[in-house]
This record gives structure tokens, C-alpha cells and sequence, in this order.
């Protein structure tokens, strides 16, 4: 078997489907297959992994441009993307495609298509025109061409058949888990990343970037309310919400009390999961939610939402929230911080983490592709 897998998310910074890809292949590579990353730039395939790019220049610029000139670009850039792969590989047998990011590709050889989650469909509202046009573009034309398609959460699998008509034998739920250096770090390695970010001895922590479906205003509203409660923390890429994150904090008085930290390295993720006296993640909508898994791993108790894909994620070692109820939000900050409590949420987290693998969402992702090639 050969797998020529689709490399742009490599190229980005290592979370969410970045991270995805990078943790999946890592696995892969230790089974007895030849894999190939196909890169944009390049009209070859590479044998290994390609360095992740500087991006935020180019991500930048490209924010300050029209958004129906943004989308025109990014589809122009894909269409030949796609012929540069596709014409790579025409003499090949025993191939299959994997595209692990945005839909498949127009061709008719085996391909494995993973599905993160339908939020640029079902949420549109929450996400930059440019992004919710480009998917509108290529989305729903490129899904008949997946020969199977993987979901990360059973969550995801359900709304796929749901809203997109899958027949469920065509669709898998592989779970994803905590890279296996999320684990609780040493007294002096949290003191070393505190001091290093001027940060307190006590502090909640929210990770993500800054984006409406986040739901980050909860935590704040919360956050306002309470005033002797730990400061916030938010470690994350900037996004496109962070100037009405600085209106907000300004409004609600809390610039004192939050610290933003931006894009943080995974070593200094590691120490603030660990640090913190909570982990806040309520958003309205995940296909999975990886942070809450990486928080649970290195013993930080989580808030997070009782809706979507985040009760299966979480099981009973979180406290689960109302993604709309201040109240809610209220209560649990209040409630995290009694010692025995959240030593319970503590323990109970670990053993929720240790039930995903990435050994085995590799062994039933390589199984995926072996039915693949034998059906055709």
C-alpha cells in the first residue's frame, strides 16, 4: 500500500487538524507502508514530513484583502493544487489518497476523506465570508468523490449522515487523544513558564483561538462576576475576534484580570494545563475538542459544554455547562475551586484521557484504508 496524503495542514502551526495530521502520520510511519506528502509547492512527493512554514505573514496580508478576492485566490490556489497531485500519482497502482483537511479531491482513485466537524455549514455565522464561501465552492461538489469518509467523533459521524445524506456504512467515528507529552509538568517547570510570562501563582486557563464559537464572552461574563475568583489566562492564536475580545475586556472592566499570551509553544502549553486551577472550554460547537483531552492529561480540571461532540469527549470528568447559561458558568467556577472536587475532577480526568490512543486511531485509520483498496 501507498498513501499519498494531502500536506498543506503540516505546513501550519501544529493545532487542531494540524495537529491531527502531524500526531496520525507519526503512528502510521511505524507500520510497514509507504507514505508520501504531497506539498503545495512542490510538484513531487516528499517521503517525509514537510517543516512547518512561516504563515502569519501571508495569513495577514491575506486578511487585509477583499474577502471575494481572498476566496477567489484560495480557490485558484486548490484547483491546482489538486491537478498537481492528482497528475503526480496517475501512473501509480496500489495508491490511496488521503485528504485529512478540506474535501476530497475530483478523482476517481481510492480516497479516504476526514471530516472534522460541519461548522462552516451549520454555523457560517461564526467564521470569515472568505472561509464559509471557499467551502461553499468545493464542499458539498468534492464529498461524492471520497471512497470513505472518517469522522473524529461519533458526534460528527451522526450529523454527516444527518444533514449530508451519508449511507452510514460509508462513514467512520475514529476518536483522536491527548499527544502523549500532554502530562503533568514539574512545580519548577510551571514556575519557570509563569515567570517567563509574568503570569500568577493562580490563574483559570482558556485555550483556543479567539473566535465566536468559542464562546470565550461566557467565561468573561463569568469572570466579571465573580471578582475574587482567579485571573483568566488565554493562550491561543489571536484569530479574527480578538479586537472585539479588547472591546470586551475594556467594557467589563477586566484588563487587569486577563492575560493574553497568543500562540504558545506545546512545552509551555504543557506547564499552564498543568498550573491552572481550571480549564474553560464551553464552546457552542466541536466536531471533537482535543484542548479538553491535552487539560484532563495534564491534570487540570475542565469546564466545558454539554453540547455537540463535547459530552463524548469529556465523559463524567468534567463539569458540564449550558454553553448559554451564565448562571451555569457561575456556579462551576465557584464549584472548581473546592479542593476535593476538583481533586475529583482531577483523577477522573486522567483516567478519561487514557482512554483514546493514538496507537489505536492510527490501527483503524490504516484498517479504513486497507477496505478501501481491497473493494475496488
Amino acid at each position: 500500500m501507498k498513501i499519498v496524503v494531502d500536506a498543506l495542514p503540516f505546513v501550519t502551526l501544529p493545532t487542531g487538524i494540524g495537529r491531527y495530521a502531524r500526531l496520525l502520520y507519526t503512528y502510521l510511519s511505524r507500520y510497514d507502508i509507504k507514505i508520501f506528502y504531497f506539498v503545495s509547492n512542490l510538484s513531487s512527493q516528499m517521503p517525509s514530513p514537510p517543516k512547518i512554514e512561516s504563515w502569519r505573514k501571508r495569513t495577514d496580508f491575506l486578511w487585509k484583502l477583499p474577502w471575494p478576492v481572498v476566496t477567489c485566490l484560495r480557490a485558484i490556489f486548490w484547483i491546482r493544487f489538486e491537478k498537481r497531485l492528482l497528475d503526480s500519482i496517475k501512473t501509480e497502482r496500489d495508491i490511496i489518497i488521503h485528504e485529512p483537511a478540506l474535501f476530497p479531491l475530483k478523482t476517481k482513485l481510492p480516497q479516504v476523506f476526514t471530516l472534522h466537524d460541519l461548522t462552516l455549514m451549520l454555523r457560517p455565522h461564526d467564521h470569515p465570508k472568505e472561509r464559509v464561501f471557499f467551502f461553499k465552492l468545493f464542499f458539498k461538489r468534492r464529498l461524492p468523490y471520497a471512497s470513505h469518509i472518517i469522522s473524529v467523533s461519533d458526534f460528527t459521524r451522526l450529523e454527516a449522515i444527518s444533514h449530508l445524506s451519508i449511507p452510514p456504512e460509508k462513514i467512520s467515528a475514529v476518536p483522536l487523544a491527548a499527544a502523549p507529552h500532554f502530562r503533568p509538568a514539574s512545580p519548577s517547570q510551571i514556575r519557570q513558564v509563569l515567570e517567563r510570562y509574568h503570569l500568577p501563582p493562580r490563574y483559570f486557563l482558556f485555550v483556543g483561538t479567539i473566535d465566536p464559537r468559542k464562546n470565550l464572552d461566557l467565561v468573561l461574563k463569568g469572570l466579571a462576576r465573580l471578582k475574587k475568583v482567579p485571573p483568566l489566562v488565554i493562550a491561543g492564536w489571536k484569530g479574527w475576534g480578538y479586537k472585539v475580545l479588547l472591546r470586551k475586556l475594556s467594557q467589563l472592566n477586566l484588563e487587569d484580570r486577563v492575560f493574553l499570551l497568543d500562540y504558545v509553544s506545546d512545552s509551555d502549553l504543557r506547564a499552564l494545563y498543568s498550573g491552572a486551577e481550571a480549564f474553560f472550554y464551553p464552546s457552542f460547537y466541536e466536531g471533537f475538542g482535543l484542548p479538553v483531552l491535552e487539560a484532563m492529561a495534564c491534570g487540570c480540571p475542565v469546564i466545558t459544554s454539554k453540547v455537540t461532540s463535547l459530552p463524548e469527549v469529556a465523559g463524567d470528568a468534567a463539569i458540564l455547562i449550558d454553553p448559554s447559561s451564565e448562571e451555569e458558568m457561575v456556579n462551576a467556577m465557584e464549584a472548581v475551586l473546592d479542593s476535593k472536587y476538583r481533586q475529583e475532577l482531577i483523577q477522573k480526568g486522567f483516567k478519561q484521557a487514557q482512554k483514546f490512543s493514538w496507537e489505536k486511531c492510527a490501527s483503524e485509520t490504516l484498517a479504513i484504508f486497507k477496505k478501501v483498496l481491497d473493494e475496488r
